[in-house]
């Protein structure tokens, strides 16, 4: 019974992100709050952060604060890192998220500086590209060109260092998918010689027989 209740918990939180990341932010409530309902201690803090999320994107912040709060407090009890093993537990970018909705800049220029050191110290990638995105949209919007330049030499140098991390398995993939083609080339050829080498025997034993008859 535990087990069922921890997955079914799973599934609705995983819903609810992936509507979030849709832009469903109706559905995703209604999905963290199935979370909420079948969730364990362990499982409650990215329940209710993803709902406060959801709350902040349909304008309604003042129902989100109270859980957001409630997902700050027990993710200090829980010590849950920002790549936590069940999913991200992007609760600085959702206190940006929430503090550009009440339109308090330097507050939400805060959180998302404390997002990105936290998936810099815990080299996530992925959350840092997005985080540095942010920042770039961020300083662009309030006209703060050097800070976002600041940014965005950080953002391509980052997805540069990827590139070049990734060329080696690139090149590998392309190396076996060429041996691949070429091998498969090579099986086609002889299957066309084979054929052509029985339609030639087959119109000989013709010729043959015919002369014979």
């Amino acid at each position: 019974m535990a087990k069922d209740t921890f997955l079914l918990a799973g599934f609705f939180k995983f819903n609810s992100e992936v509507l979030n990341y849709q832009g469903s932010y109706d559905e995703a409530v209604l999905y963290a709050d199935s979370a909420l309902g079948t969730s364990i201690s362990l499982r409650k803090p990215f329940a209710k952060l993803n709902k406060a999320y959801s709350l902040i994107n349909k304008g309604d912040s003042e129902k989100a604060y109270p859980l957001l709060a409630s997902a700050d407090q027990l993710s200090d009890s829980l010590r849950i890192p920002i790549n936590s093993s069940i999913s991200f537990f992007e609760l600085d970018f959702v206190y940006y998220t929430y503090y550009r909705s009440k339109h308090e800049l330097a507050k939400a220029e805060a959180s998302l500086l404390l997002a990105l050191k936290k998936a810099v110290e815990s080299e996530t990638n992925e959350l840092q590209l997005k985080y540095l995105k942010e920042l770039i949209k961020f300083y662009g919007e309030q006209k703060q060109y050097n800070k976002g330049y600041h940014y965005t030499a950080k953002y391509f140098a980052l997805t540069h260092q990827l590139d070049s991390i990734s060329a080696p398995f690139k090149i590998a993939q392309y190396e076996t998918e060429r041996l691949e083609l070429q091998q498969r080339d090579s099986i086609n050829s002889l299957k066309q010689k084979d054929a052509i080498q029985a339609a030639t025997i087959a119109q000989s034993n013709k010729l043959l027989w015919g002369s014979l008859a």
